[in-house]
């Protein structure tokens, strides 16, 4: 039953654009492609509802923000980004209203600077964390409400993996 509808629901008329390919991280067009520079920043502040959020690193010394949406983005869909001091916000307003299936996926690649060794938070509410690349840093925080947090290897002086109801791997 479910089988059919899945087949029915990916071939419906009225769902054009949309599939199950999508929201499982395919079919992602790259809507917004920034660089910010990174000189006297000692702390990165990423705030995301339901994106998926990677970090990796850059080879230079920008930071920069890739987004890839599912569906065609308008600017109240793209995250804001804000230098306060020595600190790097990088956030979403969650604008939309999602109803079940007909959501669309999206996902952040955050590239930090290849110098940065100092402070990464990371938080989300149903989004995962993943960290591809080794990284040295003095303090992260990495916190998901319904997420996973997937680190590949990590080395700091102070760590917090935290998630309610999401796996970690580290």
């Amino acid at each position: 039953l479910i089988g059919l509808m899945v087949s029915i629901l990916n071939g419906a008329p009225w769902t054009k654009g949309w599939s199950f390919d999508n929201m499982l991280n395919k079919n992602l067009k790259v809507v917004s492609d920034k660089a910010y520079p990174s000189d006297g920043i000692e702390n990165i502040d990423v705030d995301f509802s339901s994106d998926e959020v990677k970090v990796l690193l850059n080879d230079t010394d920008e930071i920069r923000v890739i987004e890839y949406m599912s569906k065609t983005s308008d600017k109240n869909d793209l995250a804001k980004a804000d230098i306060d001091n020595d600190t790097f916000k990088l956030y979403k307003e969650d604008t939309h209203f999602n109803v079940g299936f007909m959501s669309y996926y999206s996902r952040v690649e955050v590239y930090l600077p290849k110098s940065f060794s100092k402070n990464l938070a990371v938080e989300t509410t149903s989004g995962s964390i993943k960290i591809d690349n080794d990284l040295t840093l003095v303090n992260c925080d990495l916190s998901s409400s319904s997420g996973s947090i997937k680190l590949n290897s990590l080395d700091t002086d102070k760590v917090s993996l935290k998630t309610t109801r999401g796996s970690i791997n580290a």
